[in-house]
């Protein structure tokens, strides 16, 4: 019988003894492995048998001797990535029991050393799981990385073993690898595993840019503005030297990466500022916005009082009423004063002038709506001394019917914008922006270092020059200087970066993971990606969610026109939809698995959200999925019904039912007084 058919029948015997019910087989196994003779195998499958052992001897209770099994599985073949795996889920099993067995009410010295005992587990584990993914970068295998960056928490406030572990090998991973979890090695950057995160981002920069290009930029704006605000409000010292250290690293790695790739940044920033500047909101969606906030506020603050029935005090009443002042004036100063001196004849740009136009049309009849001061500041004396001065005080009802009023007003200015307009009119710089097709090879995107040869040294030469055949030699000498002629192109045509000119050419956003998931889960092929080409001449102006949103189209080299929506969200949204995202992600994964899911084709695609500044991102948006909204609008449009009248009547039953409730409740209580 052949080696490996011995092996295989040998591997399927000693299995048929893992039973977790009966003690007794296992031991059987136990001594099955035991009385082996390994004398017959290669490093591989002794590795494998004592990698079994180690199971059945974790099974029974023996985790040290399973540790001591391990060692010698990875020193017979340190190439075998399952018994690193193993090794690792031992390890962190290990880490697990340690932390159980610490009583709640131990001493300090107990809990310090059962803490550091943990992390020593826990990096003992990390490092196994990262030989893993070295060895074979298997989906599986890679299912691991998030547990080490997990396990980064057991540090405590400062840099320890674990972080230690994970500058020194993370690194050395495939930089794909990591592109999963983009969102949480920024979020690291604010943390005591800063350092070691950044040696992984610096490859991530460097070999695929535009996987992390966006995430980065809207990472570190957000930091900058956060950092600012912090320095000038008292803060605690450690948020503000965490703070400027993510500021610090981050600006490192924008600066590496404008460095590395110089022609891909600068196209990317030209499009990406005018994207921020041209296609923001007008002053009146922004104002609707702010209006329809403090209207709902207003709504069920006084949906409070109706329902508690109880009458405020006169202090109560003012408090409140006082608030909405406070609120009112500062939207007030924020969309209506103006600096001194500013006229209409010093508007120098469009967006100056619609400023000037959009205060001079609302500022008069807002201030004199809400009973506005418009010398006064936007402090509480100033606000105070304001509703001290006047005879009359605006109540509860009235500003909300002010509010409704204004809200009236902002859509039917809203209401007028076109459903279309030409993108030279919006932004003329993208409406010329054009780029051909480039011709890409396979490699085209990879560096110079790894795309001279095939991976093949000076030794194979002369395996090559040994072949009897002269033409094969001549046949393999112009190959080579073949690739190193296009590398050479590459490395020109990258304008002065490290890279060669596939990873100049401006790709469709979305095409990394996890925003987007495919059968293979496997290493990205940036030269197959659609590049973008030039965008669609005309923008779309929809409504989504109560707002006008934009949709702009980018032809890519593939033929396709992708669709994006240009969403004006606080960073919190869109750091929960990259969640969503990666959690999509993970279910594809799940469902590719399923036997049963497989035959139905089951899938599930991933919400690609794409975040370009602070508070503004793109999401992907095809014209055949169309949202329940849009449809009932639709409905109400064409039947000239308002749209509102369904929430509206719902709160007015739910008010009804709780008044219903409460009222027998009420007139319990005050016979239980009155007695």
């Amino acid at each position: 019988m052949d080696v490996s058919d011995a092996f295989s029948k040998l591997r399927e015997q000693i299995l048929s003894y893992y039973n977790s019910d009966s003690e007794l087989e296992r031991k059987g196994g136990l001594n099955l492995v035991n009385t082996t003779n390994l004398s017959f195998f290669d490093s591989y499958q002794k590795s494998e048998l004592f990698r079994l052992k180690a199971g059945f001897l974790a099974s029974l209770g023996g985790r040290s001797k399973a540790n001591q099994a391990y060692c010698h599985a990875v020193q017979i073949c340190p190439s075998y990535a399952r018994a690193w795996g193993c090794w690792g889920v031992l390890c962190s099993s290990l880490a697990t029991l340690t932390e159980s067995a610490t009583p709640s009410d131990a001493n300090k010295e107990v809990v310090a050393t059962a803490a550091k005992k943990v992390a020593q587990y826990l990096a003992q584990a990390m490092g196994c799981y990262i030989e893993t993914v070295q060895c074979d970068a298997h989906e599986l295998n890679r299912n691991h990385l998030p547990a080490c960056l997990w396990m980064l928490i057991k540090d405590g406030s400062t840099p320890g073993v674990l972080c230690q572990t994970l500058e020194n090998r993370g690194h050395r991973l495939p930089p794909w690898v990591w592109l999963p979890w983009i969102p949480q090695l920024l979020t690291s950057l604010c943390r005591i595993e800063a350092r070691a995160v950044k040696k992984i981002l610096n490859s991530i920069v460097e070999s695929h840019p535009q996987a992390l290009y966006f995430a980065l930029r809207a990472f570190f704006l957000e930091r900058r503005d956060i950092e600012r605000s912090r320095s000038s409000n008292s803060s605690s010292s450690y948020q503000q030297y965490s703070g400027h250290t993510a500021v610090k690293h981050s600006e490192d790695l924008m600066s590496t990466l404008r460095k590395a790739h110089p022609t891909l940044w600068s196209s990317l920033e030209a499009i990406l500022e005018e994207l921020i500047v041209r296609f923001r909101p007008s002053y009146e969606e922004e104002l609707l916005a702010t209006i329809a906030a403090l209207l709902q506020r207003a709504d069920s603050q006084l949906e409070h009082q109706k329902r508690d029935k109880i009458e405020a005090s006169e202090e109560n009443k003012n408090a409140v009423l006082l608030n909405f002042m406070k609120t009112l004036s500062r939207v007030s100063a924020k969309f209506f004063r103006s600096p001194q001196g500013e006229t209409a004849s010093n508007a120098k740009d469009d967006r100056t002038r619609k400023t000037f136009e959009f205060k001079m049309r609302y500022k008069e009849a807002f201030e004199k709506d809400f009973l506005i001061n418009s010398g006064g500041g936007t402090g509480n004396e100033s606000v105070e001394s304001s509703l001290s001065r006047q005879n009359r005080q605006l109540t509860l009802n009235e500003i909300i019917e002010k509010l409704k009023k204004w809200k009236l007003l902002l859509e039917s200015k809203v209401s007028a914008t076109p459903s279309s307009i030409p993108l030279q009119q919006a932004s003329p710089s993208l409406s010329s922006f054009s780029c051909e097709s480039p011709d890409l090879w396979s490699g085209a995107c990879e560096s110079r270092t790894s795309s001279n040869c095939d991976g093949r040294g000076d030794s194979d030469i002369g395996v090559v020059q040994s072949s009897p055949s002269s033409s094969a030699v001549a046949a393999t000498a112009a190959a080579r200087s073949s690739a190193k002629a296009v590398a050479e192109a590459a490395e020109y045509e990258g304008g002065g970066g490290t890279f060669g000119g596939g990873s100049a050419a401006v790709e469709i956003p979305g095409q990394y993971v996890p925003n987007c998931t495919n059968v293979l889960d496997s290493k990205p092929c940036p030269e197959l990606h659609a590049k973008l080409v030039r965008f669609e001449s005309s923008l779309e102006v929809m409504r989504r969610n109560e707002q006008l949103v934009r949709r702009i189209g980018m032809v890519g080299s593939d033929g396709k026109t992708y669709r994006f929506l240009l969403q004006f969200a606080i960073p919190y949204w869109t750091r929960t939809d990259e969640r969503t995202a990666q959690l999509h992600y993970l279910i594809a994964k799940l469902l590719r698995r399923d036997v049963m899911a497989s035959r139905r084709h089951l899938s599930i695609k991933p919400s690609v959200v794409i975040p370009i500044a602070q508070r503004l991102r793109m999401t992907v948006d095809d014209r055949s999925h169309i949202s329940l909204d849009d449809v009932y609008r639709a409905e109400c449009e064409s039947r000239k019904e308002n749209c509102d009248a369904i929430p509206v009547f719902f709160q007015a039953e739910v008010r009804r039912i709780l008044n219903e409730r409460q009222e027998p409740d009420l007139i319990s209580t005050q016979k239980t007084e009155a007695e």
